[in-house]
């Protein structure tokens, strides 16, 4: 099973909030999320997360990114790239990356 991929962007601050769905490539069916956990693991240290599972017969999550965890992120640059890997947990214990999700945050040159 391929990893899906999802890419946003927002300015440095600014709050980040995603619905997002976990699907099958070739038919874009639902995969059900019923009895999983679904964690979010990041390349930048602090922002890892839980996700909230909004339905999960049909595969929906959110994912939230506080505009406080981005204020005063880009201190030495004007970009920044935020990478995460959803990583969902069974019931059972078993564990598969289902997503990568990319952020972009820039600047805000006010």
């Amino acid at each position: 099973m391929n990893i899906s991929e999802y890419k946003t962007q927002i300015i440095e601050g600014e709050d980040l909030r995603l619905s997002l769905e976990w699907v099958e490539e070739l038919t874009g069916n639902p995969i059900d999320l019923t009895g999983s956990t679904l964690t979010m693991e990041s390349n930048v240290e602090g922002f890892d997360q839980t996700l909230t599972i909004t339905d999960a017969v049909n595969g929906k999550f959110d994912f939230h990114l506080d505009k406080s965890k981005t204020l005063d992120f880009l201190v030495d640059a004007l970009h920044k790239r935020i990478k995460y890997l959803v990583k969902r947990t069974t019931d059972t214990g078993d564990v598969n990356y289902i997503m990568r999700v990319e952020v972009n945050v820039y600047a805000d040159h006010e």
